[in-house]
C-alpha cells in the first residue's frame, strides 16, 4: 500500500531538501532515494545529514536514502537498488513537485494497472514514413508533444513524473541490450523513451496518463502566501525554461532517437 520515490540530482541541493520534505509528508511514501549523479563532487553535508532536525517540524514516517552513483549517465536513473521495498516506484526529476493528492490518484491507477507506466507528462509518436516497406526499421517516425493521430492518444510517458514496477529497473539495466545503453551515453538522451520501448513490449499497452493543471513558478502579482499555497495544491515544474526539451532541435532528436531504438531493439514496441 505504499510506494518509493526516486529522484535523480546532478546538483540542485536546496531543491531536492524542499522536495524531500514535501514527498515525505505523504502516508504512502516508504522511502525517499536520492540517487546522487555527480561522481566528482561529493554530496554536501545536508543530504547525509537529511533528518526529521533537517526537514523542520515536517511529520514524516518516511525514510530518507541517498545512492551514489559512480559514473555520470543518464543510463544510472534506472540502476536497482535493493533496499526498495515496495513493488511501485515514482520516479520524478529534481524540478518537479506533484502535488500529494495527485500522487494518490496516480498511484491508486497504477495498482489497477501495474505493468503500465503511469504519469503525468505524456508524449506520443506518428509514423512518418513507411518507405515502402513493411519492415519497421526501414520506417521513419516524429516525436510528438500532443496526442497521435487517428487514434488520439499518447504513446510514450516522460519519466519525469511516473510510476513504474520496480522490476523495470532491472529489466533495463541487465536485459537491454549494451549498445542501447552505449547508444544513450553518447547522445545523452532518450533513455526514456527506452523504458516505453520496455513497457509496451512487455504490456502491448500505452501509458495511463493523469491530467492534472500545471503553474508559473512565478508569482504573477499574488502575495507570498497565496504563491505558497497555489503551489501546494498544482503541479510545479521548476525547469521548464532551461531543460533540455526547451531547445529549438529537441523534437528532431527526440525523432531520430526512436528510429536508432528502433534499429536497435529490433522491434517496434511502440503502441
Amino acid at each position: 500500500n505504499k510506494f518509493s520515490v526516486l529522484i535523480s540530482t546532478f546538483n540542485r541541493v536546496e531543491t531536492v531538501l524542499r522536495l524531500i520534505e514535501h514527498y515525505s509528508k505523504s502516508d504512502l511514501v516508504d522511502t525517499v532515494f536520492i540517487s546522487w549523479h555527480n561522481p566528482k563532487v561529493k554530496p554536501p553535508a545536508q543530504l547525509f545529514q537529511v533528518s526529521h532536525a533537517i526537514l523542520g517540524n515536517t511529520s514524516t514516517n518516511a525514510a530518507v536514502i541517498l545512492v551514489l552513483q559512480t559514473t555520470d549517465s543518464l543510463n544510472n536513473r534506472f540502476n536497482p537498488i535493493r533496499s526498495i521495498r515496495t513493488p511501485a516506484v515514482l520516479m520524478v526529476d529534481d524540478d518537479i513537485r506533484i502535488p500529494l493528492s495527485q500522487l494518490d490518484v496516480a498511484f491508486n491507477a497504477w495498482k489497477y494497472n501495474p505493468d503500465q507506466l503511469v504519469g503525468f507528462y505524456p508524449r506520443s509518436h506518428r509514423i512518418k514514413s513507411m518507405h515502402d516497406s513493411n519492415d519497421p526499421k526501414q520506417w521513419e517516425f516524429e516525436y510528438l508533444y500532443g496526442p497521435s493521430e487517428p487514434k488520439h492518444q499518447y504513446s510514450m510517458m516522460l519519466t519525469k513524473g511516473m510510476f513504474f514496477r520496480k522490476e523495470y529497473l532491472t529489466i533495463y539495466t541487465c536485459m537491454v541490450p549494451q549498445q542501447v545503453h552505449a547508444y544513450i551515453d553518447t547522445i545523452k538522451n532518450c533513455e526514456d523513451i527506452t523504458m516505453n520501448f520496455i513497457a509496451s513490449a512487455i504490456t502491448g499497452k500505452a501509458p495511463l496518463t493523469i491530467n492534472f493543471p500545471m503553474v508559473d513558478t512565478q508569482k504573477n502579482g499574488q502575495s507570498t502566501q497565496q504563491h505558497r499555497d497555489l503551489m501546494l495544491e498544482v503541479m510545479a515544474d521548476f525547469g521548464q525554461s532551461d531543460g533540455i526539451s526547451t531547445k529549438n532541435d529537441h523534437q528532431l532528436h527526440r525523432s531520430m532517437c526512436i528510429s536508432d531504438l528502433v534499429q536497435l531493439f529490433g522491434t517496434y514496441p511502440l503502441v
